[in-house]
Parts: C-alpha cells; sequence; structure tokens
C-alpha cells in the first residue's frame, strides 16, 4: 500500500488513515496518472483544511462512480483551482459537479463552472449555493440566461451579501421551476421586481419567486402589479408577513372567483393606509376567512377592523388575529357585534379589553356564547338548502342579506333573485333556538311556494278582458307598453292583432302597473297571491300548518294599526290571509267591502285549482269593491304595508326610486319577486367549483390529496373530462370507545360469526374423492366397486383420491356512504349511519378471522369539485386503535355523489394484488349532489353515471355489491345493480348482524 500513499504520510495521520482505507476502492475507477492528481487535490486541501480533505477521499468513489473515466480527470482538474478560491467550494463543486457535466456539453460545463468560479471569488456562500442548486434545472434554463441571473444578483453585493444570495437563491429554487408556464422576457420582469424587493427586504424574496410566475399567468397586469406592490409595502414593516403574504394570498385567490381580486386588494389598501402590519395580518388569516365568509363580506369584516384601529391599534390587531376561529361559529355581523361590545369594554377598562379581544376572557366567551344563542344563518345555510331541496327538490341557494347592494341590505325581509334566497345574517328576538330557527324554514317553504305553484306571465289574450272592469286608458300604445314586444308586433289586421294576444306573454307587474292607482293594487296583488300560495303549500305539505301557525302569531304580535282607511283595509285583508282577525276596530265604511272581499278569497283563491292569474282577477274585483265603496282610488294617498317579514321581496325593487315609471315597472316585486341579479348563475357555479373539502377542513382532518375524474353525461352522451374532483382524507378521533362499545355489545355475534368465517378459510390441500386418476388410491371406492361387481353392477372407474391446492384469494373494498340522510334516526333510537358503523366494526372483527384482504373507505359529495373519500383502513393496513378511532369518528356529511366514489374505488382496488376484488356498498338512498348548470347530478344523469363506472370496473374484472336501506329503492337500484347484485335490508337496525352472512354469500 506504500507505493500508492506517496508523500501523503507527511500530512496529519488521520488524512494518510482516510486515504489508505479508500484506496481498495479507488483504484479501480482510475489509472497511475489520475491517483496521482487525487492524491495531488488532497494534499492541497489537507494543507489548508484537514476535515475537508477527509470528506473528500470520502465523497470520491460515489463521485467517480457517476462518471465516464474521461471525465473524472477533469473534474479532479477544475476542484484543484477552486481550492485557491475557498475550500468548501472546491468541495461543492466536486460533489455537484457531475451532474451538470453530464447534461453539458464542455464548452456550456466550462462556463458554468466560470460563474461558478467568479461566485467563489467574491462570496464563497453564494458559490456553494449556485453549485447546489444550478445542476437541477440545467436542462431547462440557457447559460446566457443564468448568467444573467447571477449578474443581476452580483449587483446587489453592496447591499450586502445576504441580499445578494437571497435574491439568487430565489430565483434557483422559486423563479426557476416557472420555465414551463413562462417566457425569457417573463422571467426577466419577474427578475427585476425581485431583486427591488430584495433591496427592501430580502427575507421575503423566495416567497415571492416561488408564487410570482403563477401570479403573472393567474392575474391580469393591472391586478399583478397591485399584487406586487402591496407585498412591496407590507415587506416595509415586517418579514414575517410579508413573506407569508406572496404565499397566502394566491391561496386566498384561489379560492375565489377572479371578479373579487379587486374586492380583495382594496380592502387591502384601507388597511396600508392605517398601518402595514395589519394588512400582513389580513393576508394571513384571509385563506381561512374565507373558508366562513363570502368575498363580498370582506369589507365589513375589515370594516370592523379599522374601526377599532382607529380607537386602539392593539384591540385592532387582536381582532384580525382571532377573527378566524371565531368565524367558525359567528356570522360577521355577529363578529361585528362581538368587536363593538369589546370596544364598549376598552372605552370603560382598556387593560380588559386586551384579554377581551384575545378570547381570553370570561366576558368575550360569555358574549360569544350569547351570541350563539340566535341562529347564525351561516350554521344551518347547509341545512336550509337540503330542507327546500327534500321537500320540493328545487336547488336553492341560500345567502346572507350581507352580500346584497345597500340599498337591499337593510331589508327584514327574504331578497330573492332567481334560486338565491338572500336572508337576515342573523335570526333572533323570536324565542328559543328552534323558535328562530322556524322563522328561516318559514321564509324558504314560502319561497318553495312561489317556484311551485306561482307564475309571473299570461297572455295578453287572457289579460285583456280583466281591464275592461277597471278604467283603463286604451291608448294606441297600449298594446305595445304591456307586450314589451317592439313595434313590429303592433298589428292593424284585426286577426294578426288577436292571434299576437293570444301568442305573447306579458309579466303581471305590467299588468299591474295599468291600474290607475297600481301602488293600491300592487298590495292587493300581493297578499291576495301569498295567500293562495300558502295555503296550497300548506295543502301540499301538511306539516308545514302547525310550522306556519306559530310564526303568523309571532309576527302579527308585533304589528303596528294602522292609521288611514286604506291602510285600515289593507291591514285586515293582511290579516286574513294568515287566519287572524284584526286587533283593532274597523272603520265602518269598511265592514262591508271586507265581507266581500272575504267570500271571494273563500271561493276563488282558496281553491285547490287556484292560480296566479285568479288572484290578479280577484284584484280587480277588490280594486272595484273598494271603488264602489269609497270612491276614485286614482288620486288617494296610501302608505304601503308592511308585509310580514318571513315573506320575501324581489331584488329588483330599490329602496330609492327616482322616476315614477321605474317604480310602476317594478311595484310587484314587493311581493312577487321577478328579476334575476346579472352574476347570481355564475356566483351558484362559482360556489360550487370552489368548494373545495370543506368538511375535511372544518374538522381539521388530514387531506392525503386530491384526484380529478372523468363523469359520464348521459344528456351528452359522453363523458367530461376531469369534471369531478375526489378528496383523499384521514379521519382523526381521541377515542376508540364507540369501537370497543359495539364489541362488547355483539360479543355472541361476534364469536358466532367468527366460527361461520373460519369455516370459510380453505385448508392448504382438499381431498377430492372418486377421481378417474389421482395420488392415491380411494379404499371406500374400490370396496364399492367390488361389491357392486358381486351384485352383477357395473362399477365405477373413479378409484383415487386427488389432493387440490385451494387458496382463499379475496380482496374486498367497503364503501360507506355517510351523506346527510344517514342521520335519519330508526326505531331504536340510533342512526342509519350507527347502524352502518356496528356493522362495520363486526365485519372487521369476522374479517380478521378469515385473512382476507379488506379496506374500508367512507365518501361524501358536496357538488362536483368536493367529494370527499375518508380513510379508515387501508389495504395494507393492520386494525389498530388508529382504525378502531376513525370508525368512530364518522359523521354524516353531505350528498351522494356515487359515480366518483367508485372510481376512486376502483382507482384503490386496481393497487392490490388478488385474484377476487371486490367493492361492496353500503348506502341509505340513490345518487345525488347539489350542482348547477351542467354541474347537477340528480335523478337519472345520477343513475347513468353510477352505472357506467360499475361497468368501468367490471372491465377490469372486478366485482360489485350493493347493500341499501332505502326500501323504496327497487327501481334505481335495479337500474343500476342488476348486473352486479344488490339486497335491500327492510330494517336497517338488523344490518350489523346481516351485513357478515351477506359477505359470507357473495365471496363464496
Amino acid at each position: 500500500m506504500s507505493e500508492y500513499t506517496g508523500d501523503l504520510t507527511t500530512l496529519a495521520p488521520m488524512v494518510a488513515k482516510a486515504y489508505q482505507g479508500a484506496i481498495p476502492e479507488i483504484m479501480p475507477l482510475i489509472d497511475p496518472e489520475m491517483l496521482q492528481l487525487w492524491r495531488s487535490v488532497i494534499k492541497d486541501i489537507a494543507n489548508k483544511d484537514k476535515n475537508a480533505a477527509i470528506e473528500l477521499i470520502k465523497q470520491t468513489k460515489n463521485v467517480f462512480s457517476v462518471i465516464p473515466p474521461h471525465q473524472r480527470k477533469k473534474l479532479l482538474a477544475s476542484s484543484g483551482k477552486f481550492i485557491e478560491l475557498d475550500i468548501r467550494a472546491s468541495l461543492s463543486f466536486f460533489n455537484n459537479a457531475p451532474l451538470a457535466m453530464a447534461i453539458l456539453e464542455d464548452p456550456e460545463f466550462r462556463k458554468w463552472e466560470s460563474i461558478a468560479a467568479d461566485l467563489a471569488g467574491k462570496n464563497a456562500d453564494i458559490a456553494i449555493m449556485f453549485l447546489k442548486m444550478t445542476p437541477k434545472i440545467l436542462n431547462d434554463m440557457e447559460m446566457e440566461e443564468m448568467l444573467e441571473w447571477v449578474e443581476t444578483g452580483k449587483k446587489l453585493l453592496p447591499s450586502g451579501p445576504q441580499v445578494a444570495n437571497a435574491f439568487l437563491e430565489g430565483c434557483f429554487s422559486g423563479l426557476a421551476n416557472s420555465f414551463q408556464n413562462t417566457d425569457r422576457e417573463e422571467r426577466a420582469y419577474l427578475l427585476d421586481i425581485g431583486a427591488q424587493l430584495a433591496l427592501i427586504n430580502c427575507k421575503c424574496v423566495k416567497s415571492y419567486f416561488e408564487n410570482s410566475s403563477e401570479g403573472l399567468t393567474e392575474l391580469i397586469s393591472e391586478d399583478f402589479a397591485e399584487w406586487v406592490n402591496i407585498g412591496e409595502m407590507i415587506a416595509e414593516e415586517t418579514t414575517y408577513y410579508c413573506s407569508e403574504y406572496y404565499s397566502n394570498s394566491f391561496v386566498a385567490l384561489k379560492k375565489i372567483n377572479p371578479k373579487y381580486y379587486r374586492l380583495i386588494f382594496r380592502n387591502a389598501r384601507l388597511l396600508l393606509e392605517k398601518e402595514r402590519l395589519l394588512a400582513g395580518i389580513y393576508f394571513a388569516s384571509l385563506p381561512e376567512i374565507l373558508l366562513s365568509i363570502h368575498p363580498n363580506e370582506i369589507g365589513k369584516w375589515v370594516g370592523t377592523g379599522i374601526r377599532l384601529f382607529e380607537t386602539n391599534r392593539e384591540i385592532a390587531i387582536g381582532y384580525f388575529r382571532n377573527s378566524q376561529a371565531l368565524l367558525e361559529y359567528l356570522d360577521v355581523a355577529e363578529l361585528e357585534e362581538w368587536a363593538i361590545n369589546g370596544l364598549t369594554i376598552f372605552e370603560n377598562n382598556p387593560s380588559n379589553a386586551g384579554l377581551y379581544f384575545s378570547l381570553k376572557s370570561r366576558s368575550s366567551k360569555e358574549f360569544v356564547e350569547q351570541l350563539m344563542s340566535g341562529v347564525a344563518l351561516k350554521r344551518v345555510s347547509k341545512i336550509l338548502k337540503y330542507y327546500a331541496f327534500g321537500i320540493s327538490g328545487i336547488n336553492f341557494i341560500i345567502r346572507s342579506h350581507n352580500f346584497l347592494p345597500d340599498e337591499h341590505a337593510v331589508s327584514a325581509h327574504p331578497i330573492v333573485s332567481g334560486r338565491a334566497i338572500y336572508l337576515a345574517p342573523t335570526m333572533k328576538g323570536y324565542g328559543d333556538f328552534e323558535d328562530n330557527f322556524r322563522i328561516y324554514k318559514l321564509s324558504i317553504m314560502h319561497e318553495v311556494g312561489h317556484a311551485q305553484f306561482g307564475t309571473s306571465k299570461y297572455t295578453v289574450g287572457a289579460l285583456l278582458p280583466l281591464f275592461g272592469k277597471i278604467s283603463v286608458d286604451f291608448d294606441t300604445t297600449f298594446l305595445e307598453d304591456l307586450t314589451d314586444a317592439g313595434e313590429e308586433s303592433v298589428k292593424t289586421d284585426d286577426d294578426e292583432k288577436q292571434e299576437i294576444e293570444n301568442e305573447i306573454m306579458v309579466n303581471f307587474s305590467a299588468a299591474i302597473a295599468r291600474f290607475p292607482n297600481p301602488f293600491i293594487a300592487t298590495d292587493i296583488m300581493g297578499i291576495v297571491e301569498d295567500m293562495r300560495i300558502e295555503y296550497k303549500t300548506v295543502s301540499l305539505y301538511r306539516g308545514l300548518r302547525r310550522e306556519f301557525e306559530k310564526v303568523r302569531e309571532q309576527m302579527v304580535l308585533n304589528r303596528q294599526p294602522p292609521e288611514g282607511i286604506l291602510e285600515q283595509f289593507m291591514e285586515t285583508l293582511l290579516l286574513d290571509s294568515v287566519e287572524h282577525e284584526p286587533l283593532f276596530e274597523i272603520n265602518d265604511k269598511l265592514k262591508v267591502p271586507i265581507e266581500k272581499t272575504r267570500n271571494l278569497l273563500e271561493k276563488k283563491i282558496l281553491q285547490p285549482d287556484s292560480s296566479t292569474f285568479d288572484s290578479l282577477e280577484v284584484t280587480v274585483d277588490i280594486y272595484n269593491i273598494l271603488e264602489e265603496h269609497l270612491g276614485s282610488l286614482k288620486s288617494r294617498e296610501y302608505k304601503f304595508i308592511n308585509n310580514l317579514e318571513y315573506r320575501g321581496q324581489g331584488i329588483g325593487l330599490p329602496s330609492v326610486m327616482e322616476k315614477e315609471k321605474e317604480f310602476k315597472e317594478q311595484i310587484l316585486e314587493r311581493f312577487i319577486p321577478q328579476t334575476i341579479l346579472d352574476l347570481d348563475e355564475d356566483d351558484m357555479v362559482q360556489e360550487e367549483l370552489q368548494s373545495g373539502p370543506r368538511c375535511a377542513l372544518s374538522k381539521n382532518w388530514d387531506v392525503l390529496g386530491s384526484y380529478t375524474y372523468d363523469e359520464w353525461d348521459s344528456r351528452i352522451k359522453d363523458y367530461r373530462s376531469e369534471w369531478c374532483t375526489v378528496y383523499d382524507v384521514s379521519p382523526t378521533a381521541g377515542s376508540n370507545e364507540f369501537y370497543q362499545d359495539v364489541i362488547a355489545h355483539y360479543t355472541h355475534e361476534i364469536s358466532l360469526i367468527r366460527r361461520i368465517f373460519k369455516m370459510m378459510k380453505p385448508a392448504s390441500f382438499r381431498k377430492l374423492r372418486r377421481q378417474t386418476d389421482g395420488d392415491e388410491l380411494d379404499f371406500d371406492a374400490i370396496t364399492e366397486a367390488f361389491t357392486d361387481r358381486k351384485c352383477g353392477i357395473n362399477p365405477t372407474d373413479r378409484l383415487y383420491i386427488q389432493r387440490d391446492k385451494r387458496e382463499r384469494d379475496v380482496a374486498t373494498l367497503f364503501l360507506i356512504d355517510i351523506s346527510a340522510s344517514t342521520d335519519k334516526k330508526l326505531d331504536n333510537g340510533k342512526s342509519i349511519l350507527d347502524v352502518e358503523k356496528e356493522a362495520l366494526v363486526i365485519m372487521t372483527e369476522a374479517l380478521e378471522s378469515i385473512g382476507d384482504k379488506y379496506a374500508i373507505y367512507a365518501f361524501s359529495g358536496d357538488t362536483r369539485a368536493d367529494v370527499e373519500y375518508y380513510s379508515i383502513k387501508d389495504f395494507d393496513e393492520n386494525i389498530s386503535e388508529k382504525v378502531e378511532c376513525k370508525i368512530g369518528a364518522l359523521e354524516s356529511a353531505y350528498n351522494t355523489r356515487l359515480g366518483s366514489a367508485i372510481r376512486h374505488s376502483i382507482a384503490k382496488l386496481k393497487q392490490v394484488d388478488a385474484k377476487i376484488k371486490l367493492l361492496v356498498l353500503l348506502s341509505d338512498g340513490e345518487p345525488y349532489d347539489f350542482g348547477f348548470a351542467d354541474g347537477r347530478y340528480e335523478g337519472q344523469v345520477a343513475i347513468e353515471d353510477t352505472r357506467m363506472a360499475i361497468q368501468e370496473g367490471n372491465t377490469l374484472g372486478m366485482h360489485f355489491f350493493c347493500i341499501t336501506v332505502d326500501t323504496e329503492a327497487s327501481d334505481y337500484m335495479d337500474s343500476i345493480f342488476s348486473d352486479v347484485g344488490y339486497t335491500i335490508i327492510d330494517n336497517a337496525v338488523t344490518l350489523p348482524e346481516r351485513l357478515p352472512i351477506l359477505y359470507n354469500r357473495i365471496t363464496t
């Protein structure tokens, strides 16, 4: 070995020892000439840093093993050049250059090496960072562009090495990942901004570069410039919030429709004007805040914070930092109420206010509890949505008044725009929780009634005869104004005119506007139509009668007695519509008109076949009755009646009318909504798309990943590509109490089922008797053969025994539907989900005795953008306390977007090695999920998609079986599962005992 040691013996013993130990491994990789060079490099390094020399020796084998012989000498020579510049840089070059060599041609490699050497001469830390990071991006980046980045970084050196280092590291770690979605000119633009930011606050640069390319792609130029500028302003104030800003702001922006970006930035500007730290806290909180409130409510949230800041900086900071936790339980209006209460505390005792806004004081917690005693819309909006759909099949979107323009937000009434119903953000003052919640329910049902039993249009031909009963001025423009049909629609020929009148539809609002006094006619029509709608609603949904009566009773008690005679009549009519007598004395002049009106209502409105046209006809009759007894109404002063607060108004009714004509056209919106906000439909689709894993996030469960799947749409006879997003979620829980309670309760059943399952497990070898050939003689068969021969019977030739090796190779995926309907209570007081979970516990215990591979998953859907797939036990996971806890943690969630859940289950089964792959679905109802426009998932569309998903699994050799507790499931079950098998369990309570028996049957 001494011939290889050379002059290294003069160095430290530990270097010589490391060298001698490495020689046996190194010699096959180098020739004598290269050995001499290697030893020289080691010596040069050892003279400066012995530990560095030992490190080089240790790394040599790994490095030389990955590069060809001719490059090893080049690497050693180049590494030697770096020794004079910096020992650490030399080692870094030696370790990282092989990757650069593999990617670059020699001239390009020399340029890369030259850049590194230049940096090493200026700052070793920057050079080492360059050497470590850049080889990974050399495939994508041209050397000229890399040199431009480095030159920009070098210009920052006078401001401090840390500035240049942060800038270049940010470039190479963040901006270098943008080659797929940016061009060189765009990257140069981002580079210049990054250099400017580095001078302001270099610790923010990395976050900027990681997000800026996406920002440039996603944002229009004005918004991107605003995004950059806000970040720079925050960077001047705070390092932490600046670094968080560039990532958090994009997380927040991705959650919302781009039309709200300006709103987000505008509110940030308001905070920047007060203090830049506030803007940093604002963006740090924003991603989570947007899970609780709509972007339209951001202004209210920020406005409250600014109001607090103008009083005291610290309480404002506490408000913004703790808003996220409070908004999980409170509406933004309730949060404002909480903040204003804290402001009062501050004015009386500033020291207590700090504890209040940090949620550490008793008074703060008690006030939150007090606010929660009312009903916040945000806490019940999903329930109301399901309530409306479950009763009527109508998809309404439920929103807070906070989303409305300012002129509407002050209304106490629900505001209706198409399928969007805007309700008061909080309901309180009508008693306990149930009483307040009942107001919301009745508001929804009132609009369900209008949607089911009302209309806003009839033909001109049907309406014209009604106007013969009142004093309408039939001028030449009457038909044109009424129909909105345009000049070409008005014909002089009588036949053609009649044809138009019988075909053209007209809004009732236009008809009401033709009354001599449309204001009085509006209130009559609105009250009568509301009466008719509620009569038909209660007749169809009989269980609602008591609900309506309770709400009406509460609201009638709060009404003020009217003053004028017309107002008295209208108030009496309103009370009649809710089956209440007036609490005031009725003017004698009104007694006859009221009696005639009641007779009309009984005869024409409170009838099973009554229509909106009947309401208009009765309006004409009542109007004439009033004129008959009170004289002409055309110029009579009249004050609008206040409708009951649970009844909705249209969005088209402004609070201040500038022109009488506009007012007449929109007047009926006080009772019968007709106008639709332009943005409502877009927002409904947007809310569907931005939903995300809401349930998982609300419970702080781990989201393991997301996957997109196609969905079959029978309407277009094709798949919608990458249409649904499925989130893999891992539930968490602190206790396995549920699991253990089930084990204790079903001890006898589990013991019996285990014995049954053990019988399913085949022996290693099974004897097959009476075979024509085999491994041994079957003496029983031989004895019978001799007996048969003695009796003159031809004996059998099946005289052998075969040993047949059989293996049970089954992998079963149990998929559990935990939609909202599984919360339904059964006769034994348990929910459907409870018995599903009990069945899983028993099934798990049974499967452990047989050795089958099995996995347990649950799912729930909330639009196509949020199908959550809960992992309870994976195939390769053993039963454990963690699995037991997960089963207990399952709670009823949203809907049943079954096709996507099955496709994700197929993906899971594909990864399992088994001869038989089976998916067992436990469900309580047909596939259904909320959605808007093309995203609707119901009826035949949902059934066909589910059936197609099963066919996809069948083509892969997988088997399916569905177990449902829906006693009315035969129609859709037959459509979906007729080819693969299903069973309907009439009594869900028996599911825990029956599931293992069913499994036994379908797998043997």
